[in-house]
């Protein structure tokens, strides 16, 4: 397989790597591709979909937008992406759910319902339509702060599992892209046209997560390796 770009081969590298050190892919699997439109999870469903046409197993794949009422999608990315799932020959899911009078005043009880919501959301839909795993776009840099918000905040020590099980063994969260840097996905979606404008969370600037990447950049100037570090340490996987 001939990449269009050195960054499409060294994130695809990435992918490969991901997927034969944790398992997440096997033959006859049926993923769900959780997206939301912004840069991650539309790298992810970009570079996935190419590798089904070289990858030694077959495997599935089908996405779903999981939209609610606190954050409606805008009409203009949803139309992009729907475009972009019949140029990959992707089928898709685009829901709609209600979080009700539930929202709460407290960011943190905010971010935890949304989220829960979604994840059940995702979790009935993959039931509903027989898939065995549930791809999420979750970059090295997003396991790396979760993990740093965990310890500062919680008092545990905990990360994004590259592969997760539920249900016992019945669904899987994979997440291929843990060896993937934010910054890559950025510029891989910008080059590729992937990325569309999509309505901000109105309260992601007050949630903690900034600092921890504040902290990350600033031990990096000390250490280029620090990232790495953090992210063997904790899946105890040689980078």
């Amino acid at each position: 397989m001939r990449w269009k770009t050195r960054l499409e081969h060294s994130i695809n590298r990435k992918i490969g790597k991901a997927i034969r050190d944790f398992n997440l892919i096997e033959d006859g699997d049926r993923i769900l591709i959780a997206l939301s439109g912004g840069k991650d999870s539309l790298t992810l469903l970009s570079l996935l979909a190419a590798r089904r046409s070289f990858a030694p197993v077959k495997f599935d794949l089908h996405a779903a937008l999981i939209e609610s009422d606190w954050l409606p999608f805008l009409s203009k990315p949803r139309k992009k992406i729907e475009k972009l799932l019949k140029i990959l020959g992707i089928p898709y899911t685009f829901e709609e759910i209600s979080l009700g009078n539930r929202k709460e005043t407290k960011n943190d009880k905010n971010c935890f319902w949304c989220s829960w919501s979604r994840r059940k959301a995702l979790f009935e839909l993959a039931g509903r339509l027989g898939f065995n795993k549930i791809a999420l776009g979750h970059t090295k840099d997003d396991a790396i702060e979760t993990t740093l918000l965990n310890l500062f905040f919680q008092g545990t020590v905990g990360t994004m599992l590259p592969n997760q099980e539920f249900f016992k063994g019945k669904l899987r969260i994979i997440r291929p892209l843990v060896y993937v840097e934010e910054k890559e996905t950025a510029r891989y979606a910008k080059e590729a046209g992937l990325q569309s404008p999509t309505r901000p969370c109105p309260i992601a600037k007050k949630s903690n997560r900034p600092l921890m990447k504040l902290i990350i950049k600033q031990a990096g100037r000390v250490s280029p390796h620090v990232k790495d570090n953090i992210l063997q340490a904790l899946l105890k996987t040689p980078l």
